[in-house]
C-alpha cells in the first residue's frame, strides 16, 4: 500500500475495505456501543462515519475475522448502516402534495430503506453461511402485510421485493402521476413486526437491532420531525445511533406535537469535540501509529511518529527567521543616540535575537523607552520575562514583515505535533492531511526516509497547504467571504503587534447588533453554516446568561487549521467585537471597506508595507488586495 493511500484517503469511504482495519477505537466507543438511542455530533471530519461503520454487521463481521460464527457468537447487536443521501431525500418535497400527505410518503420510504437493510443482510447470511429464515412464522406474515408483499419465500424475493417497492416510491415522487401512487404502510409498524421477527430467529435471539443513520443534517426540517417521532417512539429491540454535524439538527419537534425530542430521556448526546478535547493528542497519534504499522511502513517496536515531528521554541525559531538582520538594522539607529552606552551593558548583550528584537521595537523609536527596559532589567527580569511571555509569541508574525527589502517564503513557521493537534482542533481528516502532506513533502516518496525527522519547513508548507484546502472547500457556503475578510483581518493585526493587544483571533457580536430581527436571522444563518461546515468554530461566551438571544450566548474564531493559510496565531486567545450592523454586512460580502473600518478601529497602518498579501492570498487580490 502506498503512503498516499495510509494517510491520503482523509474520507472514510475512499478506505473501503481497509476502513475496518484501521480503525482504532475513540475513548467514547463504549458509549455508543450501549443499548439505547445515541446521537453522534461532530463537523466533517471527525470520524463519525468510520465509527458508524464499524457499528454496522459489515464492521462487526470485519472485527470477528469475517468469521459469521464467531460474529455471530460474540454480537450484542445487529447495525444496519444508511447514509441520508440528498439526491433522493430531497425529491420528498413540494407544492404539488400537502405537508401531511408528503410525510406520509416519507415514513413510508423509511420503513422501506431501513427493513431493506435488514433484508440485505438476511439475504448475504441465508446465501454465504447457511443461515435458514422461517418465514411462515406468524410474524413475519404480518409484517409482508405491514408492507403488502407477496409471494415472498426466501430472503432473495424478500430483498427484491423491498427493494421493487422502493423504487416504486422514488419514482412517484419524481413524476407525482396520481394514478401511481403507492400504497403507504403505517409509519414505525413494519420496523416493530420486522425487528421482532428478526430476533425469533435462533441465530439472532437476544440481540438489539441498532439502525445507524448517518449524515442527518441532510433531512429537510419536516423530514426530521418524521424521523425524530421514530426515534421518540423505539423501544426494544431496535434502536437508533445518529451521525450528524454539530448545528445540523434543526428540528427536534415530533409529529402531530408539540413535544420534542429531549436528553437524556430519549436520547444521549455524544460530542465528538468535547470527547476528544483532552484526548485527542493521544487519539491522533494512537491513530497515525496504527495506520503505519498495519500497512507495514512501521515494525511494531518503533517510535511514535511524534518524535519526528519536533516543534521550535520562540528563541529558535525568531533565529530561523533571521531576526538577528533585522535587529541589526533597528540597532544602528539606536547607536547614534544616548542609549547606546547602556547597548553596551550585559544585560542587553545578553538578551537573545527575540528577546532584543522585542526590546528595541517596545521601545517606539525612542531612546530613552529602550534605555528604560535595559535600566529595568538591571534591577529583575521578571517584568521583561512576564512581557515577553505574554507578547513573544506575537511578536514572530512581525519579524519578515518587517523586513526590509521583503521577507522569505515562510513568515511564520507552524511545526511540531502538539501544534498540529491544535490546527487540527479535534478533527482527525484535517490530522491526516497535516501528516500525510508533511511526510510526502519530507520524504518525497522515498519510504526509506520515514523515519528521519519531517523538517520545519516541510511541517509549515504542509499546514499552509492544507490551510488552503479547508478554505477553498467553503467555496458556495454563505460563510466563505465573511471567512476571507476576517482572516484578512486578523493577518493585518498579527503583522502589526506593537502596541496592541497580542493574538487577537476571535470574534464576537455586541448586543446593538440585535435590534434588526432580518438581520439577526440573516446573521444567525451564515454563522450556523459557517459552523456546520467548519468556517468557524463556535464556543460559549463570557456575556451574561441573562441575554436571552441565542447568538449573543457564542463567540467565535476561524477554524484553526486556516491560520497558517493566513498567516495568524492558531492559539486560541483574544477576540474583537463587531458592533455595527453596516460593518457586518459589508464583512458578509468581504467589502474592502469593511475591513479596512474593524482595521482603523485597531489602530492598525494601512498603508504600511505590511498590509501587502501575502503570496498563498495574491489570488483573492480583488477582493481584499485594495484596502
Amino acid at each position: 500500500m502506498k503512503l498516499s493511500e495510509v494517510f491520503g484517503q482523509y474520507r472514510a469511504e475512499w478506505h473501503r475495505a481497509h476502513i475496518y482495519d484501521f480503525f482504532t477505537k475513540p475513548n467514547y466507543f463504549s458509549r455508543l456501543l450501549s443499548p439505547r438511542t445515541c446521537v453522534l455530533e461532530g463537523g466533517r471530519g471527525s470520524g463519525k462515519t468510520t465509527v458508524l461503520k464499524c457499528l454496522s454487521v459489515e464492521g462487526q463481521l470485519a472485527h470477528a475475522g469475517n468469521d459469521f460464527n464467531s460474529f455471530l457468537a460474540t454480537a450484542k447487536f445487529l447495525g444496519f448502516y444508511w447514509k441520508v443521501d440528498t439526491n433522493k431525500v430531497c425529491n420528498f418535497s413540494g407544492p404539488e402534495l400537502e405537508d401531511k400527505e408528503w410525510d406520509k410518503i416519507f415514513a413510508h420510504y423509511i420503513n422501506l430503506v431501513l427493513c431493506g437493510s435488514i433484508a440485505a443482510f438476511l439475504n448475504c447470511a441465508e446465501k454465504n453461511h447457511g443461515v435458514k429464515i422461517d418465514f411462515s412464522r406468524p410474524k413475519w406474515g404480518l409484517f409482508f402485510h405491514a408492507l403488502r408483499l407477496k409471494s415472498v419465500y426466501s430472503t432473495g424475493e424478500l430483498e427484491n421485493a423491498i427493494i421493487d417497492s422502493q423504487l416504486d416510491v422514488e419514482n412517484y415522487v419524481n413524476n407525482l402521476d396520481s394514478s401511481k401512487r403507492p400504497f403507504l404502510s403505517p409509519r414505525k409498524t413494519p420496523l416493530d413486526l420486522m425487528t421482532s421477527a428478526i430476533v425469533e430467529c435462533p441465530e439472532f435471539s437476544s440481540k438489539i437491532v441498532y439502525f445507524i443513520v448517518d449524515e442527518y443534517e441532510n433531512l429537510s426540517d419536516k423530514q426530521q420531525v418524521v424521523f425524530n417521532t421514530l426515534i421518540k417512539h423505539s423501544a426494544d429491540p431496535y434502536v437508533f445511533k445518529i451521525g450528524i454535524k454539530e448545528l445540523g439538527w434543526k428540528e427536534k419537534r415530533i409529529v402531530g406535537l408539540r413535544e420534542k425530542l429531549q436528553q437524556p430521556a430519549d436520547y444521549e448526546l455524544i460530542s465528538i469535540t468535547e470527547e476528544l478535547d483532552e484526548r485527542f493528542a493521544d487519539f491522533s497519534e494512537d491513530i497515525c501509529n496504527s495506520l503505519l504499522r498495519k500497512s507495514g511502513y512501521f515494525p511494531e517496536n518503533s517510535p511514535s511518529i511524534k518524535t519526528f515531528y519536533n516543534g521550535l521554541n520562540i528563541y529558535d525559531e525568531a533565529d530561523l527567521l533571521d531576526v538577528s538582520s533585522l535587529v541589526g538594522v533597528l540597532e544602528l539607529d539606536f547607536k547614534k543616540t544616548k542609549a547606546a552606552e547602556e547597548m553596551e551593558s550585559f544585560q542587553y548583550k545578553n538578551l537573545r535575537g527575540l528577546e532584543k528584537y522585542c526590546a528595541l521595537m517596545w521601545s517606539k523609536d525612542s531612546p530613552d523607552g529602550l534605555i528604560e527596559i535595559i535600566q529595568g532589567l538591571k534591577n529583575s527580569t521578571n517584568h521583561f520575562n512576564q512581557r515577553m511571555s505574554n507578547f513573544g509569541h506575537a511578536m514572530l508574525y512581525a519579524i519578515r514583515k518587517n523586513r526590509r527589502g521583503g521577507g522569505g517564503k515562510i513568515q511564520k513557521y507552524y511545526c511540531g505535533w502538539s501544534t498540529y493537534v491544535l490546527l487540527a482542533h479535534n478533527n482527525i481528516r484535517y490530522m491526516l492531511q497535516l501528516i500525510h502532506l508533511s511526510l510526502s513533502e519530507a520524504t518525497d516518496d522515498d519510504t526509506s526516509r520515514l523515519f528521519s525527522e519531517i523538517s520545519y519547513e516541510a511541517q509549515t508548507n504542509a499546514a499552509i497547504r492544507v490551510g488552503g484546502m479547508a478554505f477553498e472547500d467553503l467555496q458556495g457556503i454563505q460563510a466563505s467571504k465573511f471567512a476571507l475578510a476576517m482572516g484578512r483581518i486578523f493577518q493585518l493585526l498579527a503583522s502589526q503587534p506593537i502596541g496592541h493587544a497580542p493574538e487577537i483571533n476571535q470574534f464576537g457580536f455586541g448586543k446593538d447588533c440585535f435590534s434588526d430581527t432580518e438581520f439577526e436571522v440573516r446573521l444567525n444563518t451564515m454563522l450556523n453554516s459557517g459552523v456546520m461546515h467548519l468556517a468557524f468554530v463556535q464556543f460559549k461566551s463570557n456575556k451574561t446568561a441573562s441575554e436571552s438571544v441565542e447568538i449573543r450566548r457564542y463567540d467565535y474564531r476561524l477554524h484553526p487549521v486556516m491560520s497558517p493559510f493566513f498567516g495568524f496565531s492558531y492559539r486560541s486567545k483574544r477576540k474583537l467585537d463587531l458592533n455595527s450592523k453596516e460593518e457586518i454586512d459589508g464583512l458578509m460580502q468581504c467589502e474592502a471597506t469593511s475591513i479596512a473600518g474593524v482595521l482603523r478601529r485597531h489602530n492598525r497602518d494601512l498603508k504600511s508595507e505590511v498590509s501587502e498579501l501575502p503570496d498563498q492570498l495574491t489570488i483573492f487580490g480583488n477582493l481584499i488586495g485594495d484596502i
